[in-house]
């Protein structure tokens, strides 16, 4: 079953947005679903071109860098999460990252930072899909890449 991918920041239609806010259910407060609809980036559409993933971003500074980041949320549907991380370039991840890398700011970020939730992406995939451990006093839950 094939994913479509959609680049969606500061594009999102009222339709959408609906999507995206009973994507996330329960997960999250109201007030926070709310904040993330800003931040949203990427869109992935099953089939049926219902929304089954988003990922959200917004810019910070990595203390422990002393560097600006693009800091990463990704949340897809239980039933697709295979579908959509995965090893190759064509996933939603990449084309979050390749856009990002595009987009004309300034300050620029120099790169993308996510902390893993799910351990079962692990360590070899994100690894080759680019992506480095940042040490942390949690462990490698922390990953970077940069532009």
């Amino acid at each position: 079953m094939n994913l479509q991918f959609e680049i969606v920041h500061n594009q999102l239609t009222s339709e959408q947005t609906q999507e995206i806010v009973k994507l996330w259910g329960s997960v999250l407060p109201h007030s926070e679903k709310l904040k993330r609809l800003e931040q949203v980036i990427a869109i992935a559409k099953n089939p049926s071109g219902e929304i089954v993933g988003v990922t959200t971003a917004y810019k910070g500074i990595v203390n422990s860098l002393r560097q600006l980041f693009y800091f990463y949320r990704i949340f897809i549907h239980p039933d697709y999460r295979s579908r959509v991380i995965n090893r190759s370039g064509n996933n939603i991840t990449t084309k979050t990252k390749e856009y990002l890398k595009n987009l004309q700011e300034d300050p620029k970020p120099v790169g993308m930072i996510a902390y893993l939730e799910n351990r079962k992406v692990g360590d070899e995939i994100m690894k080759t899909l680019g992506w480095e451990p940042l040490t942390t006093n949690s462990g490698t839950n922390v990953w970077i890449t940069k532009f």
